[in-house]
């Protein structure tokens, strides 16, 4: 009777083992998917403020260009 309540209670043991390493590799593999997405943000952060300004110089060009136009 005890071998067999402590065989069950090893295998309970070795089932929780493995989930334990099988949750390590989840949050690692997380961990490594955060690490990307983040670099991506960055560089979209880069990238939407290089378009902004040239957004706010195409729009000091339109300025320029409406005003010669009213000049001429």
């Amino acid at each position: 009777m005890q071998n067999e309540e402590l065989a069950a209670q090893r295998q309970e043991i070795e089932v929780l083992r493995n989930e334990k390493d099988e949750v390590k590799r989840h949050f690692g593999q997380q961990k490594a998917e955060n690490s990307r997405l983040q670099q991506q943000i960055t560089t979209l952060k880069g990238e939407k403020t290089s378009l902004q300004q040239q957004i706010l110089g195409l729009q000091r060009r339109i300025q320029e260009i409406e005003e010669q136009i009213g000049t001429d």
